[in-house]
């Protein structure tokens, strides 16, 4: 809650649905402050999870939603994530109390399980937490944070790793089996994907083969939800490629969206009414970290550890895949199930995961080092890149390069603005992370500072982002 709000889109509801929209268009003008982002929280996730908790509270079976035509399954859809564990607010707590828990409990989970991953692997506290902080903050999971099923299922790949790491393998089948009660089927292969690529790398033979009973172990135990969901989506369309590569034309990116994952909005946003890049949806596209995460990421390539190669390739793959290619083409073309049906910048999740990892261990690395010739010419070189960023985003500014889109003449100007932002705070980041060098005195005093400048910077595009709306 933000003074009496709460973390949904309501307020876009009342402005744009009936029969709340009438009472709120005097003249043609919406007179609801509102952010158009998020619809299929009140039009789908809410009600379903909802409707079905009030079946089980009634000693109904939550199958069938008896609302949408002539009805249609309900738990087969996944979406109401009715199994994901904490869902048992909703049955302890008034609905948007329940709501507002259960967003918190997927940011409480994806921190914590990321933190205990990377001290797994050698990290110290101080980079366990940053990359921590980072992915909490990051563009994915700031624009995915209010959907509710999206993050439960992320949260997972961060637990898998550690498992595989610590070799605690027995627990293996319930973490795979929250993974499929969290409600995205994309997100489930995704995770199940790269974990067990990890495990491939990181286990013994002997291990690897216990590994993949474990997994379908898990799998069995989430049979209750995946029977029915796959039965639904044999006879759905779209196990047909064709009728979803509309989604390929719309969603894979132009080769220069890549400068959004270092400039938060540079291409404006969705919730502002002035987003003007590719696909026509920044929730669908948004791909940041920022500079200051992006630039500690370059940093960890020193040590060129196989922890880092991993989650570097994983980064460039994961690009890649969300880039309108030949070879993203052809990939998409195979008759691969859920991924031939989903968004391919949804491959984003894996980029900001890694990219979190690898900033975490550049922060370690900078930590442990005490002489600045160390990182003389990486900082040199990445400041000389986000100095020659700005100046070209001010000449496109000067000379009026026209917007793609004539609803939104000012288009330039917003690049300018957030390229200026955003740079102003790796500025501050320049002073806090050569200060450690020049001032060893107040050395221990620099982490909190740089973190600091994180968490103040990821609030605020988290609330520029984010509605709220009252009960």
């Amino acid at each position: 809650m933000i003074n009496f709000l709460y973390p949904f889109s309501g307020n876009f509801m009342m402005a744009w649905f009936e029969p709340w929209k009438s009472d709120n268009f005097i003249n043609g003008v919406i007179q609801i402050a509102h952010k158009p982002i998020i619809d299929d929280v009140f039009r789908m996730l809410y009600p379903y999870r909802i409707l079905a908790i009030d079946l089980i509270k009634n000693f109904q079976s939550p199958l069938w939603n008896p609302y949408n035509g002539s009805g249609t399954p309900l738990l087969a859809v996944m979406h109401p994530g009715l199994l994901n564990p904490m869902g048992m607010v909703f049955f302890f707590f008034p609905n948007h109390i329940a709501w507002t828990l259960f967003l918190c409990l997927q940011i409480l989970f994806l921190g914590l399980f990321t933190y205990i991953y990377c001290r797994k692997v050698a990290m110290s506290s101080w980079g366990a937490l940053f990359s921590s902080v980072i992915l909490i903050f990051s563009g994915y999971v700031t624009a995915r944070l209010e959907y509710g099923e999206f993050l439960y299922g992320l949260s997972m790949l961060p637990l898998l790793l550690y498992l595989i790491e610590s070799n605690k393998l027995i627990f293996t089948p319930l973490a795979v089996s929250f993974l499929f009660f969290s409600g995205q089927p994309h997100v489930i292969i995704y995770v199940i994907f790269l974990s067990s690529i990890y495990a491939l790398l990181r286990l013994a033979k002997k291990r690897i083969m216990f590994y993949i009973v474990m997994v379908f172990m898990g799998i069995a135990l989430a049979a209750i939800q995946l029977a029915p969901s796959l039965e639904l989506f044999w006879h759905s369309s779209i196990i047909n490629s064709d009728s979803s590569q509309f989604m390929f034309k719309k969603f894979l990116l132009p080769i220069a969206h890549i400068i959004t994952i270092f400039i938060p909005n540079y291409f404006g946003s969705s919730a502002n009414y002035n987003y003007f890049g590719a696909g026509g949806d920044s929730i669908e596209t948004m791909a940041y970290l920022g500079l200051i995460p992006t630039f500690f990421a370059i940093l960890s390539l020193k040590k060129r550890s196989p922890m880092s190669k991993f989650f570097l390739i994983t980064a460039i793959a994961s690009i890649i895949l969300t880039l309108n290619s030949s070879l993203s083409r052809f990939f998409y073309t195979l008759p691969i199930p859920v991924i031939s049906a989903e968004a391919p910048s949804r491959f984003f999740m894996l980029t900001t995961f890694s990219l979190a990892v690898l900033a975490g261990l550049g922060f370690d690395i900078w930590l442990r080092n005490k002489n600045f010739r160390e990182f003389k010419v990486p900082t040199i070189i990445f400041s000389a890149i986000v100095f020659l960023l700005l100046i070209i985003t001010f000449v496109i500014y000067q000379i009026k390069l026209p917007c793609p889109s004539v609803e939104i003449p000012q288009c330039r100007l917003i690049s300018l603005r957030n390229t200026i932002l955003e740079s102003g705070v790796f500025t501050c980041l320049l002073i806090l992370f050569t200060g450690k060098f020049f001032f060893k005195s107040t050395s221990k005093l620099w982490p909190y500072l740089i973190i600091a400048v994180v968490i103040v910077s990821g609030l605020y595009n988290s609330y520029k982002f984010l509605p709220f709306s009252p009960r």
